[in-house]
């Protein structure tokens, strides 16, 4: 069941890199109600939009490294500049890669509780400028 909009004033996008596909499905279907747009990241960037609007992305630490920078770029490249949340196993134990950048604004845990990400990202949006 897609969530509640507490941030109706705000026009904000998600853009969601996950290992697996099938939870950026689940997650676009659950944040339809909060965000103008929830954007699969395609790693080939030709189905890849640009940015129309402030944007909290989510990237999977699991990705490979080669992936997160790709991803990275692509957000240096973009206006408006976007907030950045890290999502680890929760039993994540390992340092964090030092390739990431120093623009990660919050980490949230795998595997997602809808409701808790749901306040986390509308916490967030509420603070984009």
């Amino acid at each position: 069941m897609p969530l509640k909009n507490k941030t109706q004033s705000k026009q904000f996008n998600i853009l969601c890199f996950l290992c697996d596909p099938s939870i950026s499905h689940i997650l676009a279907h659950s944040f339809s109600n909060i965000t103008n747009s929830f954007i699969p990241f395609n790693i080939s960037l030709s189905n890849t939009p640009p940015l129309s609007h402030q944007t909290i992305a989510i990237i999977d630490n699991d990705l490979s490294e080669k992936e997160k920078r790709i991803f990275f770029n692509y957000l240096k490249k973009q206006h408006p500049p976007t907030k950045t949340l890290l999502a680890l196993s929760k039993n994540y134990i390992s340092p964090l890669s030092s390739h990431l950048p120093n623009h990660i604004d919050g980490i949230i845990y795998k595997p997602f509780n809808i409701e808790e990400l749901s306040h986390t990202i509308q916490n967030i949006a509420q603070h984009l400028s």
